[in-house]
């Protein structure tokens, strides 16, 4: 029974305030109202570990991916308005293909002919000029007659099947997509979505693998199209899974994939529009094959003017500093390519250490003070964090956190509250069994021991003081009853004192009695020096009191004396509601016997030889001889105590 208390209460229960706090952080996350704060903090720390990635076997970003971004410089450069950029379009997709480019990815949406925009402002200008009367037409005038299609011109430079355009899904899920004559040039399976996911702080951290329109028709997205394109490996879905050429895309539900982005804004090589366009007007196809070979280029806006900048993990640090959707769209196809992708943890996983970190919190803090439970606690959960970042910087593994670290402090708490409940209850229980019966001091090391105080006992060495009144019997026969009352608790007052000041434990007054432990419940090794000092200080003061009742007129008595040290099997005895703390053995009895050979051989404190033996330098004592006590078969050797050789023990409390 006393064992399993003991694991009860350091195991048992530990472990269950650590399950215990692990269930609430659990219920909180599904709770809507703080599950959304705990899913940011959880995407926060995400940012941290892809933002303090320093690269890997598949993390880093490729050399296959060049971006080609339209600057502000290249909007000071070209005089058309860009509707009209068909013709610069042409020249460079041109140059491109024509360099070898693998696949050409085009972040803007044509949805707009500049062509008709053109012949429709001309042929305006030209019927209000007739209406005028300024110029003369014989005939009507079809300004389409006399222009070159740019359209037309660009829709051709981009057939051949390498050529990726955007389209997206706007709020009513309607697709919004090029000009049909484009679409028709690439081939409708080449027009892909350029949507991007947004988290609960607005942070893009998801690219959608497909979208279905409103017609519920399906349409892939633009970066696994280009992925697709440069690996030569198509896009599947079987049981829900997705797949790019056999390699898993994402373990999460749903049909988004998570970007590990490789670097900050500025990470992929870019060159701008205007210098590509002025190298292709200039018919320099070395420039084209040395930086466009083999390779996925993706065009779109780079200048922070445009409208096109999205907030990204690289914003936890630098509020500011946004991504060009461009560079987005490089990261994502980073991650397909290099198949760099992120992996949730298993729920299985996630829940088993968040149920091993919250235990262990909760054992720490259950076996340690509360300063350095906490500090504990604290160095935990910073290597905790630090592993699993590094699991993340290793295997892509993504380990919910945010749970586990929140655990830790409940777990801290209800530990720390459950201790103090239970100590408190504890204190008032040792309280309770003790009362009066121990020191101060003694009372501060029981309790800060903690020790078990349940029904049984151990062994201790201790020394036994049993303390009589001479001739009690013919003096409480003369005395009215109240009169010796109130000597008796006079007396017993004054060597409470002395008894407390060597740390001695008062068992019990007995009519007359005094019985008092050294040694037991609290430790002292010392207990032989302590008990004999005690019993010499109580004569002291008993000559002092003797004098003093005398000079008052009124009765004393004399008190005999006898100690004896050695093994008592020492605890608590009675029942579980009410119990005593107490000493059994020989030595108790063996004390008691020796106390009463004062009488037989005139004396007022008599040590067995135990007791000698141990305190034989320090105090001057004079052998009785063998004496027969009753209740022992052999004699024992006694000594009469005269005083001490020296000063008293240091550790003794004044």
């Amino acid at each position: 029974m006393k064992n399993y208390q003991k694991i009860l209460r350091q195991w048992i229960i530990p472990a269950a305030t650590g399950i215990f706090s692990a269930f609430i952080i659990i219920l909180l996350s599904l709770w809507s109202y703080t599950g959304k704060y705990l899913e940011l903090l959880e995407l926060k720390l995400l940012d941290y570990r892809i933002i303090t990635n320093p690269g890997s076997a598949r993390h880093f970003p490729n050399k296959n991916i060049v971006i080609i971004g339209i600057d502000e410089k290249t909007y000071e450069k070209i005089e058309e308005p860009s509707i009209f950029w068909n013709i610069h379009y042409e020249k460079v997709f041109k140059a491109l293909l024509g360099g070898g480019a693998k696949v050409i990815g085009f972040d803007s949406i044509m949805a707009k002919p500049s062509d008709e925009y053109l012949v429709n402002g001309i042929e305006k200008v030209m019927k209000k000029l007739k209406k005028d009367g300024r110029i003369k037409i014989i005939q009507d005038f079809t300004a389409e007659d006399y222009i070159d299609s740019m359209d037309q011109r660009f829709a051709q430079a981009i057939m051949g099947g390498r050529v990726v355009l955007a389209s997206y899904l706007d709020l009513e899920n309607k697709w919004i997509k090029p000009l049909d004559l484009f679409v028709f040039a690439v081939k409708p399976a080449n027009v892909a979505l350029i949507n991007v996911t947004t988290d609960i702080d607005g942070t893009v951290r998801l690219l959608p693998i497909y979208g279905t329109d409103k017609d519920n028709k399906p349409h892939l997205g633009f970066d696994i199209l280009l992925a697709s394109k440069f690996l030569g490996r198509e896009f599947k879905e079987e049981n829900g899974k997705k797949y790019l050429g056999g390699r898993r895309i994402t373990e999460e539900e749903g049909t988004s994939y998570r970007i590990n982005y490789a670097g900050p804004p500025g990470t992929f090589f870019t060159i701008p529009f205007w210098k590509v366009l002025d190298e292709a007007s200039s018919g320099s196809k070395e420039f084209f094959t040395k930086n466009f070979k083999d390779k996925i280029v993706i065009i779109g806006a780079t200048g922070m003017g445009s409208q096109d900048i999205a907030i990204t993990p690289f914003n936890l640090f630098n509020a500011a500093r946004g991504m060009a959707g461009v560079e987005v769209h490089a990261n994502a196809v980073n991650t397909l390519i290099n198949s760099d992708f992120i992996f949730p943890a298993a729920n299985r996983i996630n829940l088993l250490v968040l149920i091993v970190i919250s235990v262990f919190t909760a054992l720490v803090c259950f076996h340690l003070k509360p300063f350095r439970g906490v500090i504990l606690t604290v160095i935990t959960a910073a290597v905790f964090f630090y592993v699993s970042v590094m699991i993340f910087h290793k295997f892509n593994l993504w380990l919910i956190d945010i749970n586990t670290l929140s655990a830790m402090p409940v777990s801290l708490a209800f530990a720390f509250v459950y201790r103090y409940i239970a100590e408190d209850r504890e204190k008032n229980r040792i309280r309770k069994i003790f009362g009066n019966m121990v020191s101060t001091s003694v009372a501060e090391e029981i309790l800060k021991s903690r020790r078990e105080l349940s029904l049984g006992g151990t062994v201790a060495e201790v020394s036994i003081l049993f303390s009589d009144i001479n001739e009690f019997t013919p003096l409480s026969e003369r005395m009215p009853p109240a009169e010796l009352v109130s000597i008796l608790n006079d007396y017993f007052t004054h060597m409470e004192e002395i008894i407390f000041k060597y740390k001695g434990t008062l068992n019990q007054f007995v009519g007359d009695e005094i019985m008092v432990i050294f040694g037991a419940p609290a430790t002292q090794p010392d207990h032989a020096e302590l008990a004999v000092f005690t019993a010499i200080e109580m004569k002291e003061e008993l000559i002092k009191w003797q004098e003093k009742q005398k000079s008052l007129g009124r009765e004393s008595f004399d008190v005999k004396i006898g100690i004896h040290s050695g093994a008592v099997i020492a605890g608590c005895i009675g029942s579980p509601r009410r119990m005593q703390y107490s000493t059994m053995g020989d030595v108790v009895n063996t004390a008691s016997r020796i106390e009463g050979l004062n009488k037989v051989l005139n004396t007022d404190i008599l040590i067995s030889e135990d007791t000698y033996k141990r305190v034989g330098n320090i105090v001057e004592a004079e052998s009785m001889g063998l004496q027969k006590v009753k209740g022992k078969k052999e004699a024992i050797e006694v000594y009469k105590v005269i005083g001490k050789k020296q000063k008293e023990p240091e550790n003794q409390t004044p």
